[in-house]
Order: structure tokens, then sequence, then C-alpha cells
């Protein structure tokens, strides 16, 4: 039981940060506020 609750803590925080950053990564995308820089073109 304390393993599972373990899991379930951090893989929240993984899911979590993980969709806010692609969340923002793609909404900055869309809306064309990214320039691209030298390193991506």
């Amino acid at each position: 039981m304390k393993m599972i609750l373990w899991f379930v803590a951090y893989g929240w925080i993984i899911v979590t940060g993980s969709s806010h950053y692609i969340i923002d990564v793609v909404s900055q995308y869309v809306r064309s506020v990214r320039a691209p820089s030298t390193e991506t073109t």
C-alpha cells in the first residue's frame, strides 16, 4: 500500500508537470509568439 501511494504521488507530479510544459509550448506555437532561434533553424 505504501509503495502504491508513492507511485500515485510522484506519477501525478510527473503527469501534471509534463502536461503543463507541453500545453505551454504548444500554445506559444499556436499563437506564433515563439520566435525561431538560431538553434532551431
